[in-house]
C-alpha cells in the first residue's frame, strides 16, 4: 500500500513539473494578478483547461482535464509566489530590476520596513 502511494506522488510530482514548465515556467509575471484571487489554485486549472479547450476537441479536453487534475497546484502557486517576491519590492510591492542587489526598491523602503517590522514586535 505504502509503495502505491509513494509512485502516485512521484507521479504528481513528475505532472505538477511539466505543467509548470510547459505553462508557467519563465511566464510567472503573467499570473500575478491570479495570485491575489480567493482559490489561485483552483483559477490556474480553469485559466490552463480553458486555453486546451480553445485549442483542441472534446476528447483532448477531458483527457487533459484527467491529467490536470493529478496536478499540485498549491506548489504551482507557491512557485509563482517565490518568483513574485524574489522580483518586487519587500516593502512597496515595486518590480525589482537589479535582482542582486536588494530586496527593496530603494533605502527608504528598506528603512520603512524594518520600522514596521520593528513597531509590530514592541
Amino acid at each position: 500500500m505504502e509503495a502505491h502511494k509513494d509512485m502516485r506522488q512521484t507521479s504528481t510530482r513528475l505532472i505538477t513539473d511539466k505543467i509548470y514548465k510547459d505553462f508557467f515556467d519563465g511566464q510567472e509575471s503573467e499570473y500575478w494578478d491570479v495570485l491575489k484571487m480567493s482559490d489561485p489554485d483552483i483559477q490556474l486549472n480553469i485559466e490552463i483547461l480553458d486555453f486546451i479547450d480553445s485549442q483542441s476537441y472534446g476528447v483532448a479536453y477531458e483527457y487533459a482535464s484527467e491529467f490536470l487534475d493529478q496536478v499540485d497546484w498549491y506548489e504551482i502557486v507557491q512557485n509563482i509566489q517565490d518568483h513574485y517576491f524574489d522580483s518586487h519590492c519587500g516593502n512597496c510591492g515595486n518590480e525589482l530590476y537589479d535582482l542582486t542587489s536588494s530586496d527593496y526598491c530603494s533605502n527608504k523602503c528598506e528603512e520603512d520596513d524594518l520600522i514596521l517590522m520593528t513597531r509590530s514586535r514592541v
